[in-house]
This record gives structure tokens, C-alpha cells and sequence, in this order.
């Protein structure tokens, strides 16, 4: 047990990526960058018009990037939109392409699930470009720090992928490391 002999190895040669070792770096530039009471925000938009029995005819967007979105945020947005008198809508459901719902890197399948989630008629998920029409309303996700420690806890790869992208990505977070903690390259 003193290290001169070698008791077992396995793929000592291949190299591998470190996930839980890069996601406490990428939580340390997520902070440093974005602070911890970072919140994303997923906002709500109707463009169309919205008639007396509370159909909007044409497209709801939601726009977000919050990797941590699903059931709960669904849930929040339906709530919200039947307290200010939308209960159908003949159209689509329209997400951003960095939209995702329950972990999916799908927006296609996010905007699929939503409009499910929703449960507002029989409208068509489908993918937006940009936010149009009238702003409703934004939901923010829970703090930075909070999302953080569930990353780290369930070392959530898909999580750390999204947070990662959002401060310069791998590159982004190697500099950092480089130039703030003076880590050699």
C-alpha cells in the first residue's frame, strides 16, 4: 500500500473525460460570471387574438433557455394563463431552439411535451425563431446556487452541458480557469 507496486488498473492508457471534476469547475465560472442569484427566465407571449370565450387563435410562445425546465414550469404557465382568461389555444405552441422540457436536447420534442403539459386544445407544437406578439408574462427558474447544487448532486451531465454553453463552453470555462486561478493550461 506504499505505491511501488501496482495492484489493479484498467484502461490506465485511455484517456476520459472527467464530468463531476469539469461540473465544479463549470459551477465555480457560473458563479463567478452569472452570481448566485442568477435566475433564468422562460417568457410567456400571445400573438393573436384572444376571443370572449378565451381561444387565442395563433401562436403562444414560450422562450427560455432554463435547462431545469419541465412538469412544474408547465404547470406554472397553464395556471397562469387560465387566471388571465386563456383556456384554448387554436394555433400553435411555439418554443425557442434552445427550449427544453424535462431534459430533452430536443426543442421539437420539448414543444411537443409542453403543448401536452398545457392541455389547452389542440394546438401544434412547433419551433420560433424569436419572440413575437403581446408579452404576458415571465417565469423565473429557482436561483443559480440551488440549480447548481442539484447539478452537482445528481451529477447532471445535461444540466452542466447547458450552464457550460451559457459561459463560453468548454473553451469559456478553461480560460477562466487559465487566467483568474492561474491553472496551467
Amino acid at each position: 500500500m506504499d505505491g511501488a507496486r501496482l495492484l489493479a488498473s484498467h484502461n490506465a492508457d485511455e484517456p476520459f473525460n472527467p464530468a463531476s471534476l469539469i461540473k465544479l469547475a463549470t459551477s465555480l465560472v457560473a458563479l463567478k460570471k452569472l452570481g448566485a442569484d442568477y435566475r433564468f427566465q422562460t417568457r410567456v407571449y400571445a400573438d393573436g387574438k384572444i376571443d370572449t370565450t378565451g381561444t387565442l387563435s395563433g401562436r403562444l410562445l414560450v422562450i427560455g433557455n432554463d435547462p431545469t425546465f419541465g412538469d412544474v414550469g408547465a404547470g406554472m404557465i397553464a395556471r397562469e394563463l387560465r387566471a388571465r382568461g386563456i383556456k384554448n389555444v387554436k394555433g400553435t405552441i411555439s418554443v425557442s431552439q434552445d427550449f427544453c422540457f424535462n431534459f430533452s436536447d430536443s426543442a421539437e420534442e420539448s414543444a411537443a411535451r409542453l403543448c401536452k403539459a398545457l392541455n389547452l386544445g389542440n394546438a401544434e407544437p412547433a419551433l420560433a425563431s424569436d419572440a413575437a406578439g403581446t408579452s404576458l408574462f415571465t417565469l423565473d427558474s429557482y436561483p443559480l446556487h440551488d440549480i447548481l447544487l442539484y447539478m452537482n448532486a445528481r451529477s447532471s451531465n445535461f444540466v452542466a452541458e447547458r450552464i457550460g454553453a451559457l459561459i463560453g463552453g468548454a473553451e469559456g470555462v478553461q480560460q477562466f480557469l487559465i487566467d483568474e486561478l492561474h491553472l496551467p493550461a
